[in-house]
């Protein structure tokens, strides 16, 4: 598969359009032309697509269509940036504390500790 087919998919799956993409990182709308003919994006662009789409910059790259993980949220980002500066205790409490939750979450424990 080439660069722009699989940018097109990347972004019918993240619901959104080459063109927004574009817009969102202030390049010329004229990119999405030039793509689209075969030129490739300079390796900077690429980094920036890969962030902006949450995939690494091979899956522009992939051969053959390959499933992506769901895009995370904010929120689903933030927590993951914050667990991954834990060192491992740090990480094995957090996830000791994630599991109880969702146990009490499960019995309809959670409502009265949150509230």
């Amino acid at each position: 598969m080439t660069f722009w087919e699989n940018f097109e998919r990347i972004c019918a799956l993240r619901k959104t359009s080459p063109s927004a993409c574009v817009k969102k990182l202030g390049l010329s709308p004229s990119k999405v032309t030039y793509w689209h003919n075969g030129s490739l994006p300079k390796e900077e662009i690429i980094g920036q697509l890969a962030e902006l789409l949450k995939v690494s910059k091979s899956d522009f790259f992939a051969e053959e269509e390959k499933p992506f993980a769901e895009a995370t949220s904010d929120d689903e980002q933030d927590i993951l940036d914050l667990f991954r500066k834990l060192d491992r205790k740090q990480k094995h409490e957090f996830m000791a504390m994630v599991y109880q939750y969702d146990r009490e979450v499960q019995r309809g424990d959670s409502a009265q500790k949150i509230g």
